[in-house]
């Protein structure tokens, strides 16, 4: 199943996604959705090329609160990067969505420690297209696979 554009609300800036009176808060209508063209969505959540652009009926512009993150560069290969990820998902499998964001301290790994890490569920790894990263401790949310994994923010 595929969600249509008009179907789709993107949230810019705020901290609640339920609270609508947050005053530095932005949303904005979608226009067009862009599926990877390898997409497959066979349900299954470790889905390889599982991403979309979403095309913004009108411009944000960045705040205090909006900013870009940018992803890193095909040939940016560093291992063992400490960085942080921020996820709106369920804190454990009984829950619902979070409104507000957890977040973690996580370090990336190389993809051979990745598969070593999921030995039981090696269709969990894509050594094509997967980024892995590591804890001691807990992530933010469970099933959290849209999670952005960033090094550091840049302010413009």
């Amino acid at each position: 199943m595929h969600l249509k554009a008009k179907d789709i609300t993107a949230l810019f800036g705020r901290f609640n996604i339920s609270d609508e009176s947050e005053d530095h808060g932005v949303s904005r209508s979608i226009s067009q959705i862009k599926i990877h063209e390898n997409y497959d969505n066979d349900d299954s959540a470790y889905a390889d090329s599982n991403i979309a652009i979403l095309i913004l009926e009108e411009a944000v512009k960045f705040t205090d609160y909006i900013m870009p993150i940018c992803l890193p560069s095909p040939s940016d290969s560093s291992y063992d990067v400490e960085g942080t990820i921020v996820g709106y998902g369920r804190l454990n499998a009984n829950s619902l969505i979070q409104l507000t964001p957890h977040h973690a301290k996580l370090q990336s790994i190389s993809p051979s420690e990745c598969i070593k890490t999921h030995e039981n569920a090696p269709d969990a790894v894509s050594l094509n297209n997967s980024f892995c990263a590591k804890s001691d401790t807990s992530v933010p949310c469970q099933g959290e696979f849209s999670t952005h994994f960033y090094r550091k923010l840049i302010k413009f």
